[in-house]
């Protein structure tokens, strides 16, 4: 779209009015809009509604601030503490209505003990709700689809700073793939890489305490001596699917920069995370299922064709490729060869196969 950031200045200059009335609904539903037109491919009314609901969320926020400092400001009220229901009571008695409202919109939704009990966290909670990390994610997704690399990068970083405040926490990890695809595609492969890693940060699978956990260096180690790679993947789980897809990006990025040693961190949970979900699936649509296996359990998956699509529009077939080629790299040929023979066996992809056709083993 032409003058994207030019629009944008005009969002902003023409959504001035009055939103002290609206709600933490309204905003979503601006946002809601905004998601909408977006997708129908108008992206200057999705830029103005996203602008929108981060102006209603911010006089909201501020309202609520307002409201809760001036009604904890009189000694009558301080003296009572810190306890939720002990200032809810005193705040009652005064009728400080408005403050009320606000902390029960939050209490209503998450519970007391979701902030601990303490009014100083819900206060807290509104200073941080000021920022709409939503709001910001879909700006930064218009405006790299428009081309405008920089703006959209920035946006995405906006979105990651405040993402403490998403609605649903687990979104971060939709912006964090996102921001990497955008930096791929700006050839910047060191940020790449950085948010990837990001995404495996709560894989207690894979790291702790920014070393790779006991538990994924002793999988390296039996891998690399064990000559059953039906055993292998009769011993081991990974069940960390949201950072699938980040071990798959990263094995393939590590093996093209020649890094072998850091691709087979990442080679070998991504193929134990993939067969985790797919044996998962496997048993709650058939209980008498058992896995023997790897050539029958990679042919009773392909009985599903959701199964068969999902393997292949996520790159898995891929990461087992590449699992096979690193045992090889890795000094274990003989698990390598078994994991060929077994994708060569049932692989419905002619592009891995191929792959394995022509690979020296």
């Amino acid at each position: 779209m032409r003058n994207l950031k030019f629009v944008f200045l005009l969002v902003l200059c023409s959504s001035i009015y009055s939103l002290h009335s609206l709600s933490y609904d309204d905003a979503w539903k601006s946002l809601d809009s905004a998601r909408m037109k977006f997708e129908e491919g108008n992206v200057g009314l999705a830029l103005k509604d996203a602008e929108n609901a981060k102006e209603i969320r911010k006089n909201e926020s501020t309202s609520a601030i307002n409201a809760l400092e001036n009604a904890l400001k009189p000694l009558a009220v301080q003296e009572v503490g810190d306890f939720i229901p002990d200032v809810e009571e005193i705040l009652t008695e005064r009728m400080e209505n408005d403050a009320l409202m606000y902390i029960h919109k939050l209490t209503d939704l998450y519970g007391n003990e979701f902030f601990n009990n303490s009014i100083t966290n819900i206060k807290d909670f509104y200073k941080n709700r000021t920022n709409y990390p939503e709001a910001d994610y879909l700006i930064a997704k218009i405006y790299m689809q428009e081309g405008e690399y920089s703006a959209a990068a920035d946006f995405y970083e906006k979105a990651l700073e405040n993402s403490s405040v998403l609605d649903v926490p687990d979104e971060r990890y939709d912006i964090l793939y996102d921001a990497a695809e955008l930096a791929r595609l700006q050839k910047k492969e060191d940020i790449f890489e950085s948010y990837l890693l990001q995404v495996l940060r709560n894989n207690t699978d894979f790291v702790n305490n920014d070393r790779y956990t006991p538990y994924l260096n002793a999988i390296i180690s039996y891998s690399l001596k064990e000559k059953s790679i039906n055993q292998f993947f009769l011993l081991y789980r990974s069940s960390h699917y949201k950072s699938l897809n980040a071990l798959l990006k990263l094995t393939d990025y590590y093996l093209s920069k020649n890094e072998n040693d850091r691709a087979y961190y990442t080679g070998v949970l991504s193929v134990l995370t993939s067969f985790t979900r797919i044996y998962e699936i496997l048993i709650s649509r058939n209980n008498k299922y058992a896995y023997t296996t790897l050539n029958s359990f990679f042919s009773e998956a392909l009985k599903y064709r959701d199964i068969k699509e999902w393997m292949t529009d996520n790159s898995v077939w891929k990461g087992f490729y590449d699992f096979g080629k690193l045992l090889f790299y890795k000094g274990n040929p003989i698990l390598g060869e078994q994991m060929f023979e077994a994708l060569k066996d049932v692989c419905p992809d002619k592009n891995i196969t191929n792959l394995i056709n022509i690979f020296k083993y």
